[in-house]
């Protein structure tokens, strides 16, 4: 039989290796939770198909503005009033609409660091009763991705409408906010968003039907003096074949 000490020991061991299992598994949900908040989630809280007017703000090239018209189609409104290429802007907002690669929660001070202190392009989509700004920010180590922050107007807006009455301790309030840095979640996404940022204005406009009948009859030109070349061409080996034979 065991006596008292080794009994006593034999519990106290028993009870220390369950406080270690208890603490390992009650760790390792803790550590899958962090790992669930930094899978990629939408960007925006609405479908491609809900977005009825957007801008692009671009620090390269022209700033682009677009909405749907009556019967659904996109129309560009800047930098010129045109026919919008529809290809062109679904390229674009299945990129901004879909869920990100991941999400990373960082300091308000450190945005300089992910390139959105000064960011590539600013985008606004609005849909009804909802409006996001995203910004797009720096590639991140890999190259291959792009660091961005969303924003949500619609609540930022209605933020700034309250009663004005207090003034001072509204500033006050603001002042300590700045002082405090405050948590912000940046997305990663494909990089592959640039070169929809990126295009040149005119290939966001839907080629007019002069301009197609322009590219069709330079395609036929140049398509008949191929044509004519080869014929002449044949008839020139033609011509030497028989001259070789005669002699």
């Amino acid at each position: 039989m065991l006596n008292r000490g080794t009994l006593l020991l034999l519990v106290s061991a028993i009870a220390l290796g369950g406080g270690v299992l208890l603490f390992e598994n009650r760790g390792s949900v803790s550590n899958s939770s962090k790992t669930s908040d930094a899978q990629g989630k939408p960007l925006v809280p609405f479908e491609e198909s809900a977005v009825i007017r957007f801008e692009l703000d671009r620090a390269e090239g022209d700033n682009l503005a677009f909405f749907k018209d009556e019967s659904g189609a996109w129309q560009m409104s800047a930098p010129e009033a045109q026919v919008a290429e529809e290809s062109a802007i679904a390229f674009l907002l299945s990129q901004l609409t879909r869920a990100s690669n991941r999400v990373i929660d960082v300091d308000s001070g450190s945005l300089a660091d992910f390139g959105l202190d000064d960011p590539e392009a600013i985008i606004t989509l609005e849909a009804e009763n909802s409006s996001y700004q995203l910004l797009i920010g720096s590639a991140d180590f890999g190259g291959d991705q792009r660091y961005v922050q969303a924003k949500n107007l619609t609540t930022d807006n209605s933020t700034e409408d309250v009663d004005t009455d207090g003034d001072d301790a509204a500033a006050d309030l603001s002042e300590s906010k700045a002082d405090q840095l405050e948590e912000i979640e940046i997305h990663l996404i494909a990089g592959g968003i640039m070169n929809a940022i990126k295009r040149p204005t005119i290939e966001w406009l839907m080629a007019s039907q002069e301009e197609f009948s322009e590219w069709s009859s330079e395609n036929e030109t140049s398509n008949e003096v191929e044509a004519l070349s080869e014929n002449e061409a044949s008839s020139e080996v033609e011509a030497a074949s028989e001259e070789a034979t005669s002699n």
